[in-house]
């Protein structure tokens, strides 16, 4: 999908300048392809991992974690539990705090292999940050992005891989 995005954004590029266009308004043209991509790319994902978080997965409490809520998947210190929830699809939560989401990503990028998760990954898109890992038969996903009341939500959501 990157390769696919970056080629198109050359590919516009050099059309730009190929049609009279000057290398300056190219230059521009492919940024901002680039950033709307990237962007766009982060919010699907993190709208992905919130509702699997808090609207997917029927059972649990709001405002609390389920009893059977994995102890490897660290909950940022100082959070407020929104909603929790396990499935048949998995399980999740969601959580607030007034930090602000670079903050709580890098928490998570430390935090997630001291627990044994790998292959953890970060984009951030404009407003939304999106982390994954894996350990064993499992993925993980963390959304953040910033609520309507300027709090940082946290988006987790654990399911069995594919």
């Amino acid at each position: 999908m990157k390769v696919q995005v970056i080629g198109g954004v050359l590919f516009g590029a050099l059309v730009m300048t190929g049609c009279g266009g000057d290398a300056g308004t190219a230059t521009n043209a492919a940024k901002n392809a680039a950033t709307n991509a990237a962007t766009n790319a982060g919010k699907t994902a993190v709208n992905a991992v919130t509702n699997a978080a808090t609207n997917a997965m029927p059972t649990g409490a709001v405002g609390s974690l389920p009893a059977d809520f994995p102890k490897d998947i660290p909950v940022y210190t100082g959070a407020t539990v929104v909603a929790g929830a396990t499935g048949a699809m998995g399980k999740g939560a969601s959580f607030s705090t007034a930090d602000g989401a670079d903050k709580v990503a890098e928490y998570y990028k430390a935090e997630l292999p001291k627990q044994g998760w790998a292959d953890v990954k970060s984009v951030a898109a404009g407003p939304a940050t999106a982390i994954t890992a894996s350990k064993e038969k499992r993925m993980l996903s963390i959304g953040l992005t910033k609520g309507p009341d300027g709090k940082t939500v946290i988006a987790v959501g654990e399911t069995a891989k594919p």
